[in-house]
């Protein structure tokens, strides 16, 4: 039906989809996890989240962001095994979702590359 290279670009272009889906969730579920490990360890600088005050704010940022980029590594390493182990339903969902762009392929890249990331991204920092 598909080729290998045909299933896994189709994949990737109903990739920010999951992203934004998936990957808000389990990025929430670390924040929330993170929250409730600080408050049980009294761990002060994890605790309140985006004050910077005093001579210990540069620590609590450092603190928060090093907590922020393993919570985000941990969600795109979900998030690309879940793809992974889904990549046959993801480009039969992406090749029906995309076939009205088939005959007009700078739509389709626009579309593609554009306007759906776009409008992802918008979603995504709004809800976070």
């Amino acid at each position: 039906m598909f080729s290998y290279i045909a299933l896994s670009e189709i994949a990737l272009s109903v990739g920010p989809v999951i992203d934004c889906t998936l990957g808000l969730v389990v990025s929430i579920a670390g924040l929330k996890l993170l929250d409730y490990i600080a408050n049980k360890a009294d761990w002060v600088s994890l605790m309140h989240s985006g004050v910077y005050v005093g001579r210990r704010g540069i620590l609590h940022w450092i603190n928060q962001m090093i907590a922020w980029i393993v919570i985000l590594t941990v969600t795109k390493v979900i998030v690309c095994v879940f793809m992974w182990l889904t990549s046959e339903w993801l480009a039969i969902a992406g090749a029906w979702l995309f076939e009205p762009f088939q005959e007009e392929i700078r739509l389709e890249l626009l579309f593609v590359m554009i306007v759906f990331p776009g409008l992802m991204n918008i979603i995504y920092f709004w809800i976070t």
